[in-house]
């Protein structure tokens, strides 16, 4: 986030999505590979389909995002 204005305007406005999304998606990494081993709750238990549908759409947005941005810069 602190390196944004350095990107093209378009990329800078996906930057707190992006950042939102990559939080997200490391706060969930541990327990979907381990579960909850404190409360004995496998990786199953813990998350559901709209879980794994954000994961994926995050993901997503997020390569779509870099090959444009890769895309535009090796393009110049």
């Amino acid at each position: 986030m602190e390196n944004k204005d350095r990107f093209p305007q378009w990329f800078r406005e996906m930057a707190e999505y992006l950042s939102e999304g990559s939080s997200w998606l490391y706060e969930k990494r541990g327990p979907a590979i381990y579960g909850d081993e404190v409360r004995g709750i496998p990786a199953s238990g813990l998350f559901d389909k709209k879980d794994a549908e954000k994961a994926l759409k995050h993901a997503g947005d997020a390569i779509r995002l870099a090959y444009r941005l890769f895309g535009e810069f090796y393009a110049a």
